[in-house]
Order: C-alpha cells, then structure tokens, then sequence
C-alpha cells in the first residue's frame, strides 16, 4: 500500500506476486457460484475430514486440534453426513484385522 502512488491498488501494483503478471477474472464460472451458505459449509465439511484424516479418526483429538467442543463436532458431522468410525473398527484396520 505504501509503494502506491494513488489511492487505489491496481492488477498492475499487484504483478510482483505472480510473477510479472496478473490476470484478472471478472466472474468465476458459474458452476463455482454457490450461495456464500453452501460454500461455508463445504469448506467446513472438508476441512472437518481433513482434520479427522489426520488425527486417524480420533474424535477428541480432532476437536482438541479444531479448538471446538467434542460435542460440537459431533453435532457437524452429523448435520455434515459424516459417520464417525466405530473405535473397534479403527482399532482393527490399524492391526491389519480389517
């Protein structure tokens, strides 16, 4: 903002960060246009299966990790679809007894 001459920043003030060049797109496709309600949650819906991805499943992990009440979370993945694993299945798929 600094480096600005005017009051406005322009593609043009911008094109150091890709590499020279900036293009600039007017409107996204219209299939990416959801409304701003849908596209939150399935952002959040992906990022909760990331995150469950990464903690093996464990549920108190990921909430911990998530800074969310377990409680909550549940109650995400449940309004999301997203069916936690039973431990014992969990358990076993990790001691190759799948």
């Amino acid at each position: 903002m600094i480096m600005v001459t005017g009051e406005v920043i322009t593609a043009a003030d911008l094109a150091f960060l890709e590499g020279g060049t900036v293009t600039r797109t007017d409107s996204p496709p219209e299939e990416e246009i959801r409304p701003l309600h849908e596209a939150r949650d399935r952002f959040e819906r992906d990022y909760i299966l990331k995150a469950l991805a990464a903690q093996q499943g464990n549920i108190s992990r990921t909430a911990e990790v998530l800074g969310v009440e377990r409680s909550n979370l549940y109650r995400k993945m449940k309004g999301f679809g997203i069916i936690p694993s039973r431990r014992s299945e969990v358990e076993e798929e990790g001691n190759g007894k799948w």
